[in-house]
């Protein structure tokens, strides 16, 4: 045997060997059952994730999963600023991400500042959740509530308005206006002054800065009247009353519990112009981030809360989800240490005051402050939050806020059902394809066409494992995808294809009379110009949609230029040293 053919038979027992090591994941993936694999997700998680790692990547179309396309809203941002808004985003939005235990994700920045975000394997029931983390502003802020005594006549001011608005006698609405108006602005004026003696009280150094561990505990529930409106239940309230204090229901103090179906009714009036001049300027309305429990119903809230911003979420670090001795979820957290200065001021000259907690632009809880804060603390969740919400709360507040809103310009969810169709419909049509293949090219070139059929199956063999192989080096994305079985399915027709024009010029050689030894090299020698120059024109174009395309053209790309490779080494080594023990045969069955 030649040196030259001892080369070949090891090359391609040592890609055959590869290949094989490459895929025993995929292949031991493949084979477990749903049950199975749920079982190992159990007992051993991180097994499970690095079999999945060690596989094949799948792509969203093929697995299931989440694709977003989301853009920064740069409206009021320079082209620079635009750019670098999505750079941040594109960072805050991965730590998310791979907070939420996701296996493989795909985050990349297309040219135009959009963000891609694909999220293979999730589940319909999480994707709502994973939106939520993904898009959220993540803006923490920390405001005292207005005092219930300005919240209340603040109700009555506007109930005033917009009895006057709505044809009550009008004597009487402005008697009620004015009325309102001058005990609201005393409260408020009451309320500055206590602030500024607070105030002098810190600059002094008058409070004392514990390092103790604290905490913010919820505030009793105690209902005050609104008004001359004393609400027992919201049940009571009268349908289509154009009063707030009639949708509304007392809950703590500077706060009220609503219906749901009242939500849009209460912003319809909070939003009318006369009622934004009775608001005190210091401070405006929220919401709460979600419906919280009372009494087994589930209600949203409404908040009077100062405009004054006490604290931000960037004072915080070691965020983490927990629960309290009740089993309640809430999120701990400690203070940097360059902001326990202010928060040991703040906290220590407020205690037995609300604090609330609001998250872009929502109110997740109000709790009292019961010590002085300076080291650490806990965010307490409302009432009806799950540990869940604490997990994704903590999640989004460690990666930090969004630097500006995140536009969802697509959002396409594929279930794993269509998923699995997809993957047995493609390896149905690559074994039909193979199939038909094979007889073709063994009735038309006899035991010559075995040889095609071998350097077919090695082809789709090796690919397979390139794939799987290329899923565990760093820095490399490559999934496979329905295109991708396409791709495939055309490797089949390309492979045949070399084996065509090589089988066709040894016939030639054969028919002028030449042995077969000198058949077979003539009919190589020739034959090999016109497969390296066909698939190298098919390669560039290739290369091209690879660079060009996205998603699942760029899957098709990937998967024919590794085919177009391997296709290449099979036509010329492959089928060559399996003709090279033929050429001692006095006649070529071909």
């Amino acid at each position: 045997m030649r040196r030259t053919e001892t080369v070949r038979i090891v090359a391609i027992a040592v890609i055959l060997i590869a290949s094989f090591f490459f895929l025993l994941p995929s292949i031991r993936l493949l084979i477990m059952s749903e049950e199975e694999k749920a079982a190992m997700r159990r007992t051993d998680p991180e097994g499970y994730v690095s079999l999945v790692r060690q596989s094949i990547k799948l792509g969203l179309d093929l697995q299931g999963g989440l694709r977003l396309v989301l853009e920064p809203d740069v409206a009021d941002l320079s082209s620079a600023g635009a750019s670098n808004a999505a750079d941040q985003a594109l960072t805050i939005i991965s730590n998310r991400i791979y907070g939420m235990g996701t296996i493989e994700p795909e985050i990349r920045k297309r040219k135009n500042n959009q963000i891609v975000v694909e999220i293979p394997g999730i589940d319909s029931i999480s994707v709502a959740d994973a939106k939520k983390q993904i898009s959220q502003i993540a803006k923490l802020e920390f405001r005292f509530l207005e005092t219930p005594t300005v919240t209340d006549q603040t109700v009555e001011k506007i109930d005033a308005v917009m009895a006057a608005e709505f044809g009550t006698d009008l004597d009487t609405a402005q008697e009620l206006t004015d009325t309102a108006a001058v005990e609201t602005d005393t409260a408020v004026s009451e309320e500055a002054e206590a602030e500024e003696e607070t105030a002098e009280m810190a600059d002094t150094g008058e409070v004392e800065e514990g390092e103790q561990e604290t905490a913010m505990a919820e505030e009793e529930e105690a209902k005050v009247p609104i008004g001359d409106t004393a609400v027992v239940d919201l049940d009571q309230a009268l349908e289509g009353e154009t009063s707030l204090s009639a949708y509304l229901m007392p809950a703590e103090r500077s706060a009220f519990y609503i219906r749901g179906a009242s939500k849009e009714k209460i912003q319809m009036i909070l939003r009318h112009p006369e009622v934004q001049e009775v608001i005190p300027s210091g401070s405006e309305f929220l919401f709460s981030t979600g419906p919280v429990d009372y009494n087994g119903v589930l209600y949203d809230k409404l908040y009077l809360v100062k405009k004054r911003v006490e604290f931000t979420g960037e004072s915080l670090e070691g965020i983490t989800p927990s629960t309290d001795q009740f089993r309640r979820p809430e999120v701990l957290f400690n203070v940097k240490s360059n902001y326990r200065a202010r928060w040991g001021s703040v906290t220590g000259n407020n205690l037995q005051k609300p604090l609330a907690i609001i998250l872009d632009g929502r109110v997740e809880s109000a709790p009292t402050i019961e010590n002085q804060i300076t080291t650490s603390g806990k965010i307490t969740m409302r009432s009806g939050a799950s540990y869940k919400d604490a997990v994704q709360l903590s999640n989004v507040l460690k990666s930090g806020a969004l630097p500006t809103r995140l536009i969802i310009r697509e959002d396409v969810i594929v279930g794993p059902s269509l998923g699995r169709d997809s993957i047995r419909n493609g390896i149905t049509a690559s074994l039909l394809g193979l199939a038909l293949v094979a007889l073709f090219m063994i009735f038309y070139y006899r035991a010559s066409g075995i040889v095609a059929v071998i350097a077919l199956v090695f082809n789709l063999f090796v690919l397979m494992g390139v794939l799987a192989m290329l899923n565990r080096m760093p820095n490399v994305s490559v999934a496979l995808t329905v295109p991708g079985v396409a791709g495939i399915v055309l490797l089949v027709g390309i492979s045949v294809d070399a084996a065509v024009l090589i089988f066709e010029r040894v016939r030639e050689e054969l028919r002028t009379g030449k042995t077969v030894r000198a058949s077979i090299d003539a009919g190589y020698s020739r034959a090999a110009v016109a497969i390296v120059d066909s698939n190298i024109t098919t390669l560039i174009v290739a290369i091209i949609l690879n660079s060009l395309g996205s998603g699942p053209v760029k899957g098709f790309a990937v998967t024919l230029m590794i085919g177009i490779l391997i296709s290449l080494f099979s036509a010329l080594v492959v089928t060559r040293t399996i003709f090279e023990f033929r050429k001692t045969y006095r006649k070529l069955s071909i």
